[in-house]
């Protein structure tokens, strides 16, 4: 038995690490690489997401983990989940 399957689009499965970067956050990346920061949270744009997010949600406590993958988030957010 043949079967012949057309498509009229092709899905293409691919990494998020594929997609193109908003010129806004390219224009942002390069302005950040144009000196060095202090790592692991302590840098000037971490401090500056903690205080936009304790912002939004009207909360002192609240942190943002910057990460460069949607794999790393994925990871990330269900090593919170099952510890």
């Amino acid at each position: 038995m043949s079967t012949n399957l057309q498509f009229s689009r092709t899905a293409i499965f691919a990494s998020d690490n594929v997609a193109a970067v908003h010129p806004v956050g390219v224009e942002a990346y390069a302005e950040a690489a144009d000196r060095s920061h202090l790592p692991y949270g302590n840098g000037k744009y971490t401090q500056e997401l903690n205080d936009y997010l304790q912002t939004i949600f009207d909360r002192r406590f609240v942190r943002g983990f910057p990460i460069a993958s949607g794999t790393f988030a994925n990871i990330t957010g269900i090593g919170t989940m099952i510890e």
